[in-house]
């Protein structure tokens, strides 16, 4: 008989963990990121993007590829500035800008994926002037091959530790990884040839890596030197 309770009891505790994990999955659907939070702009090519006035976005939010039958090309200018709720922002390929200031100081930020990761064919993404600037809690960034372009202060004073997947960008402006004192690890691709002096200005862990057929920068004493 005690076999039996048991039994059961195990059936009724895996089926209430099963329904359980269903309602994790289903709340977490049910935050999935849709246009209700966001407004758009025409511009050339197709829309821009910002966030919705009022609204409070989910912590994951992935922006879309296409509104009204036409591209979404671009961040706005300060677009999503100073948010505290966002942890993780996606940018499907296709963007072509990324607007100044378009993330600053969204504190909570920790995880951000631009482009696609796999391939080699580049569609030209600039990140302008500050776009991440004043990211305190951003660590795990993944630039793909849409990135062309990475503007003055883009990074400044984040937490990021490496970066990730640089195969098509072709300038850094300055100051756009400085001070970030975790960052550990850059890589320097052969599309690589325009790096703004003071790109990395106090970021003092940083140990650079450079690929053999970048014929532009070599590295001494862990220095970037131009050729």
């Amino acid at each position: 008989m005690k076999k039996v309770l048991s039994v059961i009891a195990i059936l009724i505790i895996s089926t209430l963990c099963f329904a359980g994990c269903n309602f994790v999955k289903d709340k977490e659907a049910s935050t999935a990121t849709s246009n209700e939070y966001f407004d758009f702009a025409e511009v050339e090519g197709g829309y821009s993007i910002s966030v919705k006035e009022g609204v409070t976005l989910p912590e994951t939010v992935q922006l879309p590829s296409t509104y009204n039958e036409k591209d979404v090309v671009a961040v706005a200018k300060n677009a999503f500035k100073n948010n505290t709720t966002v942890t993780k922002v996606v940018i499907p390929e296709g963007y072509k800008t990324i607007g100044s200031e378009a993330f600053a100081f969204c504190t909570a930020l920790k995880t951000l994926e631009i482009g696609s990761i796999s391939g080699t064919t580049a569609k030209g993404t600039v990140i302008g002037m500050s776009a991440f600037k004043g990211c305190t809690s951003l660590y795990d960034v993944k630039l793909g091959k849409d990135v062309k372009e990475i503007g003055a202060y883009a990074f400044y004073e984040t937490k990021i530790t490496s970066v990730v997947t640089l195969k098509n960008v072709e300038k850094i402006g300055a100051c756009a990884f400085a001070k970030c004192s975790s960052l550990s690890r850059f890589y320097v691709p052969a599309s690589l040839v325009d790096i703004a002096e003071d790109a990395f200005e106090g970021s003092t862990n940083v140990k650079f890596e450079i690929a053999e057929s970048n014929t532009a920068y070599d590295v001494v004493n862990n220095e970037l030197v131009k050729l």
